[in-house]
């Protein structure tokens, strides 16, 4: 094999690998990027199905349009924030609800975000109204509800107005109903409104 072959050859090679090179990352790139968009459509896709659920909101009270940007993993039952805060008129101890009902209650702001403290957080308190009967939601649980009140499981809880968050928004549904240890009040366990999904939520700034 003369010398003039022995380059073609080498050259061949080199050319042969570096198309296998630039083929394989090319179509690996195409992969991800279809990957990417895929995930991107399915993302806004959820966002704008979500938005459209907020649309059912009817309380028949002035409500803020907000969306949630951040939620960490840590406390994720506990606190959201929000991009809107005390320059939008946004106050400590303001309703923020879904389609569903009540997330939470406006625990700290400042100019342009807020924190909140959802329902299922330890520290939050509610006012809360069953039926014909008023009690405390905290952790899940509803006390202060005297033993003779008619509560029967599936029975819709709503806020009672009592407090700074406004009456008739739901905040779930009664799973179970026991006594405490002296057989004076109800203690009831309360499914709350799904949390899991949250993109947008209203803050209610006025009746």
């Amino acid at each position: 094999m003369n010398k003039n072959k022995i380059l073609l050859f080498m050259f061949s090679f080199i050319v042969i690998g570096v198309y296998a090179i630039v083929n394989y990352y090319l179509t690996s790139s195409v992969e991800n990027q279809s990957n990417i968009i895929e995930y991107i459509n399915k993302d806004l896709e959820s966002k704008y199905e979500a938005l459209l659920d907020e649309q059912n909101i009817n309380y028949n009270r002035d409500v803020l349009g907000c969306k949630v940007i951040e939620r960490n993993i840590y406390n994720f039952f506990d606190e959201i924030i929000i991009n809107k805060g005390s320059s939008e008129g946004i106050e400590k101890g303001m309703a923020v609800i879904n389609s569903k009902g009540l997330v939470g209650v406006i625990n700290k702001t400042f100019s342009h975000t807020s924190y909140v403290d959802l329902i299922t957080n330890g520290d939050l308190s509610i006012s809360v109204k069953v039926n014909n009967s008023y009690g405390i939601l905290k952790n899940g649980h509803i006390t202060n509800i005297v033993n003779y009140s008619d509560i029967d499981e599936g029975t819709p809880i709503y806020t009672s107005g009592l407090t700074k968050v406004v009456e008739g928004i739901k905040v779930g549904d009664v799973r179970k109903v026991s006594l405490d240890k002296y057989q004076l009040e109800k203690i009831i366990d309360v499914d709350i409104i799904p949390l899991e999904n949250l993109n947008f939520v209203f803050v209610i700034t006025g009746d």
